[in-house]
């Protein structure tokens, strides 16, 4: 396990009971949580300002938890999976398991496998996925470090991480793709 500056039980358990959390990911700053969760889901959407109609993108800490809320994932993008070393969300067709106000058009679910060892650790915690999405309101530039986070999102939240807070990154969104039933894919971002 990593050294974090955080407690991962103390930030699991926040998660567990519903709560938004203010944290790093492997692509920008982030808010999260509980992706079975509904109110914390509304919360975030509350905070963001977002339209409800706009999906938000689910962490998962592996390519077999990718697989318990899913509909056959295509050898092809399993592959994918296995070796693309940036960032990459995909657009799959959901499992049952998936609760309704995750799912976008035609039952479909954003998923990316996090690289991030603090929301691998929060995710084992959990025993489920967590929520991802930038940590900005609805049109605004997305941060890459801690200190492009604005005072609004910051009030918001029930938890800081202090982890990755002094850490100086030029990242960017992940990649966001979808696939037909052959396995071809199409870039969406």
């Amino acid at each position: 396990m990593a050294n974090f500056l955080d407690n991962i039980n103390s930030i699991g358990q926040l998660l567990q009971d519903g709560k938004v959390i203010l944290c790093p990911t492997e692509t920008i700053w982030g808010l999260s949580c509980n992706a079975w969760n509904k109110g914390a889901v509304d919360k975030i959407f509350e905070i963001k300002n977002r339209d409800k109609s706009k999906t938000m993108i689910v962490l998962v800490d592996s390519i077999a938890r990718l697989k318990e809320y899913v509909i056959e994932l295509h050898p092809r993008v399993e592959t994918l999976l296995s070796y693309y070393s940036n960032p990459l969300t995909i657009i799959h067709k959901a499992s049952s398991k998936v609760p309704a106000y995750l799912l976008g058009p035609e039952s479909t679910i954003a998923v990316r496998i996090t690289t991030n060892e603090l929301l691998i650790e929060l995710i084992s915690f959990l025993g489920h996925p967590i929520i991802s999405t930038s940590a900005n309101v609805q049109g605004q530039k997305s941060p890459q470090n801690f200190d492009e986070i604005s005072e609004h999102i910051k009030e918001k939240v029930d938890y800081i991480c202090y982890t990755g807070r002094k850490t100086a990154t030029n990242r960017s969104e992940s990649t966001i793709i979808k696939y037909n039933n052959e396995g071809e894919l199409f870039f969406l971002r």
